[in-house]
């Protein structure tokens, strides 16, 4: 049980990550960061001419549900705070035809919802988004969130921390995005 104070400090924790995340969506809706340039190498990790921001540990690519492209991922960072970890992952778009009005993380799951989690094949565990006091998920608004055809976005998610040390995988839904992740911090 926790005590009084560690308590007021797990909410207060959660209210500054739900404002960062929504500061995180918000900012990302007009279109998101801008495209790395070719080339670029940034701490070790090379950054494409694909829209993925150069601060991309990892990247990948699957295709596009419901209309001819695909989606490129970027792993950003997954970094523990006390006792909550946060995933930031970065969205970018590659429709054939672009929509104009940019493009939802819902459209780009061919209009469902993804559920974005870690899975810990080590310990066998499988860690989901944590939810606010009012039942809403720490992370983007799949609908609202949205991001220009070839642009990215920066989406953050968070979670219960796992154990140091721990290695993770990312998945979006059944589909792994990332595999032998490190937590940082």
């Amino acid at each position: 049980m926790f005590l009084t104070s560690s308590r007021r400090t797990v909410v207060n924790a959660l209210a500054i990550l739900l404002s960062a995340s929504a500061l995180v969506a918000g900012c990302s809706s007009g279109g998101g960061a801008a495209p790395a340039s070719a080339g670029a190498d940034v701490g070790g990790a090379r950054a494409g001419a694909t829209g993925v921001p150069a601060q991309a540990i990892a990247r990948t690519t699957f295709p596009a549900v419901t209309t001819p492209g695909t989606i490129e991922v970027g792993l950003v960072s997954l970094a523990r705070t006390g006792q909550l970890a946060v995933l930031t992952l970065s969205w970018s778009p590659h429709y054939q035809q672009d929509p104009g009005s940019g493009i939802s993380l819902y459209d780009m799951f061919g209009r469902t919802s993804p559920s974005i989690s870690l899975v810990d094949g080590k310990n066998l565990k499988r860690y989901v988004v944590v939810e606010d006091s009012q039942g809403h998920d720490l992370s983007p608004d799949v609908v609202y969130f949205k991001v220009a055809n070839n642009s990215s976005g920066l989406a953050s998610y968070t979670f219960a921390a796992p154990p140091a040390g721990a290695r993770l995988a990312v998945y979006a839904d059944a589909r792994p995005l990332f595999t032998d992740v490190a937590v940082t911090g």
